[in-house]
């Protein structure tokens, strides 16, 4: 491979990452908001503030395991 398509690789490469990393804060912040809304919504049902948060959280699931 010559020398400019290693640093064709090199800058594609850079790309997909620099993309990855956008889309999971995109990603961590659409679900953040989600969980969020639920709570509110628990909030406003009659639940307890801390237990609407700690539900909000288990019902959304494990983030981890998709």
């Amino acid at each position: 491979m010559t020398f400019r398509g290693k640093a064709a690789a090199f800058v594609r490469r850079g790309r997909a990452a620099l993309s990855r990393s956008r889309l999971d804060r995109e990603l961590r912040e659409e679900m953040a908001h989600r969980v969020e809304l639920r709570r509110q919504q628990l909030i406003a049902d009659g639940v307890d503030p801390r237990l609407a948060a700690r539900e909000a959280r288990r019902s959304f699931g494990n983030p981890g395991r998709w």
